[in-house]
């Protein structure tokens, strides 16, 4: 047994025997077809958390009925045609020892795909569009229990190990259980117990239907995080109504439609790190069958220690086995330290959201388990150079070395991560710096010779058949002026913050300008938030001065009329509330004419005023141009990453791993 004795016992849900506590949460993937059935690349995906050695995988939001919908492919248990797909499914969870579970669901008034009825509800109250809802009959009721019921068995059918209730996240039980949603003056509505009834009868009714052997599970947000929402007093009384019509295992998040961004937790979220854990034990205290906690847990120390101290009795690994599959396996053998870690950038959830099959910024192969199944050793074997050790460098001398190429990594830099290290200074983004001394232990485990401090010669790549150009990209200095005194990139100051002064002018507001903001004027003033006001998502904020920083005064300037446009939404709301609260001001739709001595000259694009901005250094955080290598003839080339065309973490590492994939 490994150190983590706790996470790797077994425990047991009803009859059901579970090898370890490590958990695969309902995610949706959106990887099934059309139909709403599993497809290959669904069934690829699951088997991989399942060979990773997680005891238990629980597919993500599936819905009892067509009509109800968050994305254009959403799984589907609302007929027996699906029972022979999803049996599939299950094989493939099943051949590498793990259970299989699936969440059971219907969005109810939040399904943001309409139909051709109106979304049905507890009530006639929406976080979504309250005019395309109608609040249920009671007809209405019964029929909707009934196809939960139908829902349960052919999931049993299917082969499926349980079934999970999805309760959580403002769907349709959580409507009823919620006085903010529910205002229903029957016997669905008013006390907790008519308020549950909805639920309990569902589960009364599905524990009737499978018999007593087989487990039942709640997934249920412990506290919704709004003013007037369920409470975790309340969902703890919800938790002992549940357990004694029949459920076996409660899995705790949090949060609703309008409060999400505190159920997925985006990296600059304050206290992310077992966010919801508090909940997960006043319920495991409340109740007599296992508890699943949940909210961002991302190493098996911390998953330990909280099962040690009565927290839960089974830890749920989300994103954390979305870039390392292997997450339970590395745990169980002692070698933690090669877990993959994950950047909380939400970029799997920005992908489903925008209605895209799940993948990772990190990970070039999550999701693409499929598409990536005839990557091989290759047939013959090549001596490659990749130049640049950044996410594109490091992923394709890794991918290069496993398919048996003989392979060597250079940087001119002293470092290994390319502009990810410096991406890893602003508040908040340490994980990139894990990321960095990831990929360094990867390189030397592996036995891939690399040279730090480095620079790259053209004559080098007579020696190899193959050069990988990872160099990156550089900033355009196209700006009259932007190569005088005063001016740096904002890799030159996040890694000299010493030679950046007192006025900050930073040229560009995507990701990298406004984390350089953060970084420089927006140090004084922190915030917290762990509740939303209203539907409207207003954040309750308590705001804290911190007397040992300075911020520096910034000005950000932006062609577009909006900040972070591409960034993910919910972690853009932090960061611009962040730079609200500490003053940094912002010149949307504003364009540079020209850096002089001391001023910057910007031109207001909607009224054509002229204005001038003072200055101790100009920071360029936009504008980026590839750089490139000259490689010997006879030599072949391969550009990856920023190199080929400058973008994302996510878009360097699939080029990189594509391009290795084909060497």
């Amino acid at each position: 047994m490994s150190q983590y004795k706790l996470l790797e016992s077994p425990i047991r849900i009803n009859k059901m025997w579970l090898k370890n506590r490590i958990v695969f949460p309902p995610i949706n993937e959106c990887q099934s077809n059309e139909n709403g059935a599993p497809t290959e690349a669904m069934c690829a995906y699951y088997a991989e958390r399942a060979k990773g050695g997680a005891s238990l995988l629980t597919v993500g939001s599936t819905t009892i009925t067509p009509e109800s919908r968050n994305h254009g492919a959403q799984g589907q248990m609302s007929d027996p045609k699906y029972v022979p797909p999803y049996s599939h499914l299950v094989d493939w969870i099943h051949r590498y020892g793990a259970k299989a579970s699936i969440e059971l669901n219907h969005f109810g008034a939040e399904a943001s795909i309409r139909g051709s009825k109106p979304n049905p509800s507890s009530s006639n109250v929406c976080a979504r569009d309250a005019r395309y809802i109608q609040e249920m009959s009671l007809e209405d009721i019964k029929e909707m229990q009934a196809q939960y019921v139908q829902a349960v068995v052919w999931a049993k059918k299917a082969g499926f190990d349980a079934v999970t209730f999805h309760a959580a996240h403002g769907n349709i039980m959580p409507q009823f259980f919620s006085t903010l949603y529910n205002k229903r003056t029957d016997w669905y509505g008013g006390s907790l117990a008519n308020r549950c009834r909805f639920a309990r009868e569902i589960v009364e009714a599905s524990r009737k239907a499978v018999g007593p052997n087989y487990p039942l599970i709640m997934r249920i947000s412990g506290d919704e995080y709004i003013t007037g929402g369920r409470t975790l007093e309340e969902t703890v009384e919800v938790c002992r109504i549940m357990e004694k019509a029949g459920i076996d295992c409660f899995d705790v998040s949090g949060g609703l439609q309008a409060t999400y961004m505190y159920s997925i937790m985006p990296g600059n979220l304050p206290g992310i790190d077992g966010f919801m854990m508090p909940s997960a034990k006043a319920i495991k205290e409340a109740v007599h069958v296992p508890v699943i906690g949940a909210g961002g847990i991302r190493t098996p120390e911390r998953g330990e220690q909280l099962i040690a101290d009565g927290y839960a009795d089974m830890i749920s690994y989300g994103r954390a086995q979305i870039v390392d599959p292997m997450f339970a396996k590395k745990a169980f053998s002692d070698n933690a330290e090669d877990i993959r870690p994950c950047l909380s950038c939400l970029y799997c959830f920005q992908r489903t959201g925008m209605d895209q099959f799940l993948a990772c910024a990190v990970n070039p192969e999550a999701g693409r388990e499929f598409m990536f199944r005839d990557v091989k050793p290759a047939e013959k074997k090549k001596k490659v150079l990749v130049v640049g050790a950044g996410p594109a460098g490091c992923t394709a001398a890794i991918t290069l070395k496993k398919r048996g190429h003989e392979v060597e990594l250079i940087d001119k830099n002293e470092y290994i991560g390319g502009s990810i290290y410096a991406a890893g200074i602003p508040q908040h983004k340490e994980p990139m710096h894990k990321l960095c001394g990831w990929y360094e232990k990867q390189l030397k485990d592996m036995g891939i010779p690399y040279a730090l401090g480095k620079a790259y010669e053209p004559a080098m790549s007579e020696n190899y058949d193959v050069v990988m150009d990872a160099v990156g990209a550089s900033y355009a200095r196209f700006i009259k002026g932007s190569s005088g005194e005063g001016v740096m990139t904002a890799i030159e100051a996040l890694t000299h913050p010493e030679k950046v002064g007192e006025k900050v002018v930073v040229i560009g507001g995507g990701n990298t300008g406004c984390e350089v903001a953060e970084y420089f004027g927006a140090r004084e003033i922190n915030f917290t938030t762990h509740r939303m006001k209203n539907f409207e998502m207003e954040m309750e904020i308590e705001v804290e001065k911190d007397e040992s920083e300075h911020n520096r005064e910034v000005t950000i300037v932006e062609m577009m009329p909006s900040l972070c446009a591409e960034r993910e939404g919910f972690s853009r709301r932090l960061l611009m509330k962040q730079l609200e609260l500490n003053g940094v001001r912002q010149m949307l739709s504003t364009k540079v004419r020209q850096v002089l001595p001391g001023i910057v000259e910007v031109i207001d694009m909607k009224a054509g005023d002229l204005v001038e901005l003072p200055y101790d250094t100009v920071i360029l955080a936009g504008g980026m141009k590839p750089e490139g290598l000259e490689v010997a003839k006879g030599t072949e080339h391969v550009k990856i990453g920023d190199a080929s065309f400058p973008s994302t973490i996510a878009n360097a590492t699939f080029s990189a791993y594509c391009a290795a994939a084909e060497i």
